[in-house]
């Protein structure tokens, strides 16, 4: 309707203004070099009306061929389509015959030829060194159906430069797209432990067991981790009564986690508790023996006689007998109540089982002193003992690295909870 009003407006401006000209008639004049053109003033309206209206329409036919791309067809769009997915397969054929050259040359014809899609690009990222990498993973941002991969990439590559602090970032933005991700849950909790966060880690930990991103048994594992983990800071901060029942917890939640076992046999001690004492070191010992955890053994009843001792680690090692530490126990506290016989049983079957270690023939080699002054049988076992296999000792499962005592992060990888008590035949393995 607007419209309507503004063109009927138009058109009486219009014929008022043809009136005025009709009814104040003139002509115009113009000399040039000689020649004279004499023309109506009319006429010379009408012209510039058609010139203008001339120019209009020519300017709106020019337009038109802006949007016309003959490059831009159909059937060539096709064409660069099916050359563009081409070069893209040869890329990935080539980057799985770890041909990165060839890769990286197919993958930038591809983005060439695909300019709006992510495909080359991924392969591109894929296929680029860690340094170049990043050109790529910043163009891939753009692209939703590729976040995912370009974050987790991102924290790999702030994972290996020790960037903890960003790593841990980039996974709660990852876990804010996808709140489900199980692998986001599980890295959250593993590098919140890395960091010693251990509330956030434990809230972390709980999320991740709900979701079985974690078996419960490895749920039970690491709140032991944790409990163990935040007694020593309570030991150290002397909140020792806090401190214990923490590490209580984790014998509790873990009886084979030793570190925790350790710590609880020794604050027990000093508190006088040796009855508690003696039932947790039972409770471990049966999960996991340890030569710590033999130690521990003659400092919680110092004043018993050599015999009662060695009645008391028969008893304890009654469940777990074919284990060689408890072998060593049995052998160590029958040779100082002289059940000579009794020790070499135990030694001896280590040997024949293919089980001996280093403190194996140094037993033997006690054995054969104190029970006959046999030096020269000594000196045959201890010769076999600097050939025999390395005694069980603390090495990082991921990277092999040995240590002389838990940590819970390994100071050469990084990793939480990979240090461990085992040989060095079972980490091979």
């Amino acid at each position: 309707m607007i419209r309507l009003i503004f063109y009927v407006f138009l058109a009486l401006l219009i014929a008022i203004a043809a009136s005025w000209i009709a009814a104040h008639p003139g002509e115009m004049i113009l000399n040039w070099q000689g020649w004279e053109l004499r023309t109506p003033f009319a006429v010379i309206i009408s012209l510039f009306i058609l010139y203008t209206a001339f120019l209009l329409l020519f300017f709106k036919f020019i337009s038109s061929f802006k949007n016309i791309n003959f490059f831009k067809s159909p059937a060539r769009l096709a064409q660069r389509r099916k050359e563009g997915l081409q070069e893209l397969n040869l890329g990935w054929s080539a980057l799985t015959l770890e041909d990165r050259a060839a890769a990286l040359k197919h993958g930038r014809r591809a983005k060439n030829l695909l300019a709006n899609e992510s495909g080359p690009l991924f392969l591109l990222a894929k296929a680029e060194t860690p340094s170049g990498r990043m050109q790529y993973l910043k163009q891939l941002e753009k692209h939703s159906d590729t976040s995912a991969w370009v974050k987790k990439s991102r924290f790999k590559a702030l994972m290996a430069e020790n960037n903890s602090s960003a790593a841990l970032l980039t996974l709660h933005e990852i876990l804010k797209d996808y709140p489900y991700s199980r692998w986001a849950q599980r890295k959250i909790f593993d590098l919140q432990a890395r960091l010693g966060k251990w509330n956030n880690a434990r809230t972390s930990l709980k999320i991740a067991a709900k979701s079985e991103a974690i078996t419960a048994s490895e749920d039970k594992h690491f709140q032991a981790v944790l409990n163990y983990n935040q007694a020593v800071e309570r030991h150290a901060a002397a909140d020792k009564e806090q401190a214990l029942e923490l590490a209580l917890s984790a014998v509790k939640l873990d009886p084979s986690f030793i570190p925790a076992a350790l710590f609880a046999v020794r604050s027990l001690n000093a508190s006088d508790k040796t009855s508690k004492a003696k039932k947790i070191l039972a409770q471990s010992w049966n999960a996991a023996p340890h030569p710590e955890m033999a130690v521990l053994f003659k400092e919680t009843m110092p004043t018993e006689t050599a015999e009662e001792r060695f009645r008391r680690a028969v008893k304890m090692t009654l469940d777990n007998e074919s284990h060689i530490e408890s072998a060593h126990l049995i052998a160590d506290t029958a040779m100082q109540s002289q059940h000579w016989r009794e020790a070499k049983a135990a030694l001896s079957a280590l040997v024949q089982k293919g089980s001996a270690t280093t403190k194996t023939y140094h037993l033997l080699a006690q054995l054969e002193r104190q029970q006959a002054n046999d030096q020269a049988s000594a000196e045959d076992y201890m010769k076999k003992a600097a050939s025999a296999a390395v005694n069980a000792h603390w090495s990082c499962k991921k990277c092999g690295t040995d240590q002389q005592y838990y940590l819970p992060h390994c100071p050469s990888c990084q990793n939480f909870d990979t240090v461990c008590w085992a040989s060095k035949s079972s980490l091979l393995d």
